[in-house]
């Protein structure tokens, strides 16, 4: 960079960071406008593009028409990026000027004297608003009674569960699963379980959170396997949420597809034998057909 172009640079973010207490961006339209105020302050007119507008007077009316609209980048936190860069542009344009954002639908607006905390709060209170008038809407109330009722079942099959906790058959892992992946169905948020229950009854049968992990896990040992699953499902009981997490279904799932159900698999290799059977009478019949149609045989021999 040149000596000169550095030194300027170096005056501007002094400037920038004395008047308006931090430093903008390079080649942002807040950099932008900021360097035409440093230069006009020094009575010299602006220097700089801006986008693919070479023109520096042009550039700076299209930077500053740019500050009126502020669009966030994916991944912008409110407070951190956006309330921050509203503040700014607010200062540069002046005090008959407002400038916008747009997050989650919302409509933000700022203007000269606002700080980020007032920024933050004004979208608060719009989310708030916007949130009281769909809960009183048709649609939000209909919504609220779907939820309730949700609730109420969910409740109802969870305390049917735990019911049946005593009577489980702790031998039975195809049966202590699918217990396990109800209970994961049923457990929401606002759904009371006692967890506590379920993780004492389940260890004292010799299943732990967190069995059968990493080195002792054995994907090719459907017993094993069906322990570690377990294992998953008291791990999510006993942490903050209390609740299973949601990694119990997707490796169930896996488990299930490579052990069947003792009692599926049986029924395939009946259904086997009896596709085997109609098989071999089907040909048998076949056979029979066949000789029943085979012509006698006529003897010419005349001698």
């Amino acid at each position: 960079m040149h000596k000169r172009t550095a030194e300027n640079l170096k005056g501007l973010k002094a400037w920038y960071l004395e008047n308006h207490h931090c430093v903008p961006d390079n080649l942002s339209p807040e950099y932008v406008v900021a360097h035409a105020a440093w230069r006009k302050s020094r009575g010299r007119g602006p220097s700089l593009p801006y986008r693919k507008e070479k023109n520096p007077r042009k550039a700076l009316a299209l930077a500053l028409k740019v500050l009126h609209s502020l669009d966030p980048r994916p991944g912008d936190d409110l407070k951190i990026s956006i309330a921050p860069r509203l503040v700014i542009r607010t200062r540069l344009l002046g005090s008959n000027e407002t400038t916008s954002s747009k997050l989650h639908g919302n409509t933000i607006t700022a203007k000269l004297g606002d700080s980020v905390d007032d920024i933050v709060n004004f979208y608060r209170d719009e989310l708030e608003r916007r949130h009281e008038a769909w809960i009183n809407s048709p649609e939000g109330q209909q919504k609220l009674a779907d939820k309730a009722e949700k609730l109420r079942t969910d409740q109802a099959k969870v305390d049917e569960l735990v019911a049946k906790l005593p009577e489980l058959d702790f031998t039975d892992i195809d049966g202590l699963i699918d217990w396990l992946y109800e209970l994961y169905n049923h457990h929401k948020v606002g759904v009371n379980c006692p967890w506590e229950l379920v993780v004492t009854t389940f260890t004292s049968h010799d299943f732990r959170p967190g069995m059968n992990c990493n080195e002792d896990f054995d994907g090719e040992d459907r017993t094993n396997f069906a322990g570690y699953l377990i294992g998953i499902a008291l791990g999510g009981l006993i942490c903050s949420i209390h609740a299973i997490h949601q990694m119990y279904k997707y490796r169930m799932d896996d488990w299930r597809a490579k052990f069947p159900k003792p009692e599926i698999a049986a029924t395939e290799i009946v259904e086997a034998s009896e596709v085997a059977k109609i098989a071999a009478a089907v040909e048998t019949e076949e056979a029979q057909v066949d000789e029943a149609e085979t012509p006698p045989t006529v003897n010419l021999d005349v001698n």
